[in-house]
């Protein structure tokens, strides 16, 4: 009956310990699903803000305006290129930052979960001894 025992908590044991790494490994695969949306995004915000630069650039060059106003234009081209680029990159940041903060909560949480898990099965086991040792 012993023998039985051990197995049946061997088996609970291996079957939650297999559990843990699935979940681990499900949430690692989660986490570079993020980390690659977020540098995708990085990249499409850099797209825009260069494309937009571009644009500018280009007419400026082919606008029939004066050397003044077009170095007038050009100037304010740029600083507004420059205020949409660092508004474009604290969203990103910000993104990033949120993202990396709800994994973490995820993971503290899956986190207490198994050691909550853990403490039960030591509790069966202590329990199960117990009455190993009454019969």
């Amino acid at each position: 009956m012993k023998d039985l025992d051990d197995t049946i908590i061997i088996k609970r044991n291996y079957e939650g310990l297999k559990m843990n790494l699935l979940q681990k490994i499900e949430a690692k695969k989660n986490q570079k699903i993020k980390q690659e949306r977020n540098k995708k995004i990085a990249i499409a915000t850099s797209g825009v803000a260069l494309g937009t630069l571009v644009g500018t650039v280009a007419g400026v060059l082919v606008a029939p305006k004066s050397g003044k106003e077009t170095i007038a234009d050009a100037k304010e081209s740029i600083a507004d290129a420059k205020v949409k680029l660092s508004d474009n990159i604290k969203t990103t940041k910000s993104k990033v930052n949120e993202s990396q903060a709800k994994i973490k909560e995820y993971l503290n949480s899956r986190k207490a979960e198994q050691e909550v898990e853990l403490e039960e099965v030591e509790v069966e086991v202590e329990l199960e001894e117990a009455e190993e040792v009454e019969a």
